[in-house]
């Protein structure tokens, strides 16, 4: 019984004795708190802001959409879109057409054999002149 008196006298002491630690954990706490709820507000107010501002923001977008210039301005940019893509299908159609019929091969084969064709009638006239100036000089 009296060890448990003692106990309990100890505990009162201990416990008692820090009220000023306690009074001061207790205005840490409370700062804390205070910061915590300043915060929390803060955040509250940021997130109005930012849904005010979405909704300005979406209002703005339905008027600009709904406005005649903005209508014929998009009308006309899909418009470019499909030219530049019928442009661009064109010049692959042409570009494989191209490679298809290129006739530069052959041009070359033509103008060598001209050429050559060229080169022994030459030599044949020259032949028979020379047959000719022999002939004649008997």
């Amino acid at each position: 019984y009296n060890e448990r008196i003692s106990q309990m006298e100890n505990e009162m002491h201990n416990k008692y004795n820090k009220i000023d630690e306690l009074h001061t954990k207790h205005e840490q706490e409370k700062q804390r708190l205070i910061q915590l709820k300043a915060d929390y507000q803060a955040q509250k107010n940021l997130s109005q802001q930012v849904a005010y501002k979405s909704m300005k923001h979406d209002t703005k977008k339905n008027q600009v959409h709904s406005n005649e210039t903005f209508k014929v301005l998009h009308e006309l940019e899909n418009k470019m879109a499909q030219n530049e893509s019928s442009i661009y299908n064109m010049k692959q159609f042409i570009d494989a057409r191209a490679s298809e019929s290129s006739f530069s091969s052959t041009k070359n084969e033509c103008l060598s054999l001209a050429h050559n064709l060229n080169a022994d009638v030459i030599k044949d006239v020259l032949t028979v002149k020379m047959n000719q100036n022999i002939y004649c000089s008997y």
